[in-house]
């Protein structure tokens, strides 16, 4: 189990890496503004479920019943889920920062 959340870990942090080279491979679109946009994109995807910004709702339920309002729970992450998203803050935080900081 370690060995696979390991490699998540790492595709995580590289894939918005991986990506932002080739933007700039073939784009010229700046490494840092390109990866903070990825980091942002997997954000996104990794919000906690019954969060104001999630986007896992119950859609049937919401059909049924529009005024339905998933009851937020105690813990609605697990450890490691949290690592991964407090890990996601941080990377878009400081390509973000280097950006601004290169820009002056």
């Amino acid at each position: 189990m370690t060995k696979r959340v390991g490699i998540e870990i790492i595709l995580l942090i590289g894939s918005p890496l991986v990506i932002a080279e080739l933007l700039l491979l073939f784009f010229q679109f700046p490494f840092l503004v390109s990866s903070a946009v990825g980091y942002f994109i997997l954000v996104l995807f990794h919000l906690p479920a019954n969060s104001p910004l999630s986007a896992s709702a119950d859609f049937e339920t919401k059909k049924v019943n529009p005024h339905f309002k998933a009851l937020p729970t105690a813990s609605s992450m697990k450890r490691l889920d949290m690592l991964k998203f407090v890990l996601l803050i941080l990377l878009l935080i400081g390509c973000l920062y280097l950006y601004v900081e290169k820009i002056r």
